[in-house]
């Protein structure tokens, strides 16, 4: 059993991690993960809006 570094429940086979500098941590979901990015104030962007970011060098046109 891994135990959700939030909750304490089983993360099952799967846990939903999180990199950080002291190392890495388990969560039993999405919403544990997301309650200690915002206890923490780590900032990571959800990946679908990582993949779709524009690049800092293309120009908008008005």
């Amino acid at each position: 059993m891994i135990p959700c570094d939030l909750c304490a429940l089983d993360c099952g086979s799967q846990p939903f991690t999180l990199d950080t500098p002291g190392g890495t941590l388990n969560f039993c979901c999405a919403g544990c993960r997301g309650i200690y990015e915002m206890l923490n104030e780590i900032n990571s962007p959800p990946a679908d809006q990582a993949q779709n970011a524009p690049n800092s060098t293309e120009r908008k046109t008005p």
